[in-house]
């Protein structure tokens, strides 16, 4: 159950800290659905191995590209946090569910 706390904890941490960074990102592209859209066209071009700074109206973003590759890294984290909680979830589950049938 303890374990299950702290993974629930360090989520609400790391899903803040991601929210963090996507207002700076925000406030570079100035929009939140170029945001967005510009976190996808990384991911795909990450997907696609292109080399290289990924490029916006024919400018390098650099400062952009590490900022996006650190929301990309924070949802990979995200999600690894979310898997362990669930199993976690799971296993408290069925040791809470067992606490009253057990034979001796």
């Amino acid at each position: 159950i303890e374990a299950a706390s702290v993974i629930c904890r360090d989520l609400r941490e790391e899903t803040n800290h991601r929210a963090t960074l996507f207002a700076s990102l925000v406030a570079k592209s100035g929009d939140e659905k170029l945001a967005s859209e510009s976190i996808d066209a990384f991911k795909n071009a990450k997907l696609e191995k292109v080399a290289g700074p990924i490029t916006t109206n024919g400018a390098t973003k650099g400062n952009t590209d590490e900022l996006i590759d650190s929301i990309l890294r924070q949802d990979d984290l995200i999600l690894q946090l979310r898997n362990q909680h669930a199993e976690i979830s799971e296993t408290v589950s069925k040791l809470m569910g067992n606490r009253g049938h057990h034979v001796d």
